[in-house]
């Protein structure tokens, strides 16, 4: 799984698969085209992130992502 960060970005874990690894993300029914690439510091430090990017844009519009809250502000935080 991913998030989209950008038109032709997602956001993933590193160890989804091993550096530079083609892989077809789907969104959808619709696959794209995409090479994985990994943080430099996995698995050495505990920087689980890798970016897989897209031959094409993904046609959906990427996750938008807020400014940080304000002191004292109520958040709801969500993940895996």
């Amino acid at each position: 799984s991913g998030t989209l960060v950008g038109p032709r970005t997602v956001l993933t874990a590193a160890n989804c698969a091993r550096n530079g690894a083609g892989l077809l993300v789907y969104f959808g029914e619709h696959p794209v085209p995409a090479t994985l690439m990994r943080s430099p510091y996995f698995p050495t430090k505990p920087h689980d992130l890798a970016v897989a990017l897209l031959e094409e844009e993904a046609g959906i519009d990427p996750m938008t992502v807020g400014k940080s809250p304000e002191a004292g502000a109520k958040v709801q935080l969500a993940g895996y």
